[in-house]
């Protein structure tokens, strides 16, 4: 049987004679590195065997060969450093012509591998999602539209308000009335929506920008945070998607301002959520809307024998005319942080912002040199 480094000898020669290149070997000695180990080379010169070399079976074989570095390849590549070696149309080649013409040979056996490798696509066989539309069908006939104030504008509110575990609508209309749209879909069939009471006058549901779902009193019923171009409203859930207007329960004073932004959290030590609302454009400022940013505002909440109030605002100045806003604990402290994305046409050298809460400190906003502008 032939042994591992005789059969590694015999495929460096392989690589060599197939492409076109035939080392002569004119000593009558074995390797000088036989002595390390039963490894040697016959002084007969190298035949051609193109078809050997470059047998597509073989190719893993002839690099094993090359790039292990072994006694036997190694051996032979000394023989060709000190060796001039003939070409089959004769005459001869220096030794590092001959270093070229192998490494040549060496890539060229890899080379279409790699290019058929790079030229196929990748294949995926997890599914494609395909999306129809089916607003009018399913009962959704609502548009959101207005003038330059509702730009900004254009929410919804997903939540499930009777509890049946499907998810029900209310979306905002600008210009238009908010619409409360109640999920009455059969399992597994089409879609279908039917529109239901908001709770709101004729007044409030117009003017509306957001909304979003929110149980600010602890009593599992989803309630609902309306954002308006004016007064903002907070809408206490009574079940089966009925909504009552709260803000003077609650003790809330949802003000007169442009809000285009909301998040909520629930800090230590507070059983009820704290709020934040961001706003726009101050539109009543001179020189407005350039530079004429609005305080934000954050409502706590107060524990009360009845349950909570949100009584009293903390401005939170400047404003940078936020487009949206969100807690979070960006650096993992373990605080609470405000971020701000602002929108700087409006608002001058505007940068995004960070503000930290302190139940014991007045929540000033500062500006991060991290946070890039919106």
């Amino acid at each position: 049987m032939m042994r591992s480094s005789q059969r590694n000898a015999a495929l460096g020669r392989k690589a060599i004679a197939g492409n076109g290149v035939t080392p002569v070997d004119r000593r009558e000695n074995r390797s000088p590195l036989a002595s390390r180990g039963p490894v040697s080379f016959s002084q007969t010169e190298v035949e051609t065997n193109a078809t050997s070399a470059s047998a597509p079976s073989s190719r893993p074989r002839i690099f094993a060969a090359l790039v292990r570095g072994d006694t036997a390849w190694g051996a032979h590549r000394r023989e060709l450093r000190t060796e001039p070696a003939q070409l089959p149309g004769g005459g001869a080649t220096s030794r590092k012509k001959v270093w070229s013409l192998l490494c040549a040979a060496v890539l060229s056996l890899f080379t279409p591998a790699l290019a058929t490798a790079q030229d196929e696509a990748p294949v995926s066989f997890a599914p494609v999602p395909s999306f129809a539309e089916e607003a009018q069908a399913a009962g959704l006939d609502h548009s959101y539209d207005g003038a330059w104030e509702f730009f900004v504008g254009g929410g919804a509110a997903i939540l499930d308000c009777n509890g049946d575990r499907r998810p029900d609508l209310f979306l905002a209309g600008g210009k238009n009335p908010a619409q409360l749209y109640r999920n009455i879909s059969p399992t597994g069939g089409a879609l279908a929506f039917q529109p239901v009471d908001t709770g709101l006058t004729a007044k409030q549901a117009t003017r509306v920008l957001g909304a979003y779902p929110l149980d600010f009193d602890n009593d599992d019923v989803l309630d609902l945070v309306i954002l308006r171009l004016g007064e903002n409203l907070l809408l206490k859930g009574k079940g089966d998607c009925t909504f009552d207007v709260a803000n003077r329960t609650l003790g809330f004073d949802g003000g007169r301002e442009w809000t285009t932004a909301f998040s909520a959290t629930f800090e230590p030590d507070l059983d009820y959520p704290t709020l934040a609302f961001g706003n726009y454009v101050d539109r009543s400022a001179p020189g407005s809307p350039w530079g004429t940013c609005h305080d934000n505002f954050l409502f706590r909440p107060e524990k009360t024998d009845s349950g909570v109030t949100y009584p009293e605002a903390s401005r939170l100045s400047p404003g940078y005319c936020a487009l949206s806003i969100l807690f979070t604990d960006w650096n993992r402290s373990g605080e609470a942080a405000l971020r701000v994305s602002n929108d700087r046409h409006y608002y001058r050298g505007a940068r995004s912002s960070f503000g930290p809460f302190r139940p014991d400190a007045h929540p000033g906003p500062i500006a991060s040199p991290t946070a890039g502008n919106i």
